[in-house]
């Protein structure tokens, strides 16, 4: 017997646990936009705020999530971008030692013929 309604309750559920996390020290409206970014993101597998939007299934029109989500990272502060960076990273050390691999594709990352990131460059860090 397959159980995909409990398993997809289960990711929803980790997911909403893990943006509890991060989000120490947000105000109410700032959580509710990184869980539902981070569900969305997930539900999707894009970053893109139209395909987030979608896989939110919220019961008003794209545009307005749209505009929600738009104007809810717009009035993200500095402060607030770095609280939540500080909770990410204290989130996720543990899970972090000498044995862990980051992999980058720097075929994404280095764009040689674009002429608006032509300082960018591809750096390995040992």
């Amino acid at each position: 017997m397959n159980h995909y309604t409990k398993l997809a309750w289960v990711l929803k559920r980790e997911i909403l646990n893990f943006s509890k996390k991060i989000c120490k020290g947000l105000w109410k409206p700032e959580q509710r936009l990184v869980s539902c970014l981070l569900y969305g993101i997930a539900e999707s597998g894009s970053c893109h705020l139209s395909k987030i939007g979608r896989a939110l299934k919220e019961n008003i029109s794209l545009k307005k999530l749209i505009e929600r989500l738009s104007c809810g990272l717009r009035a993200f502060s500095e402060k607030d971008r770095q609280l939540l960076l500080d909770n990410y990273v204290r989130a996720i050390k543990p899970q972090i030692d000498k044995r862990t691999v980051f992999l980058v594709d720097n075929s994404d990352v280095t764009k040689p013929h674009s002429y608006k990131m032509e300082a960018l460059k591809f750096t390995i860090v040992e």
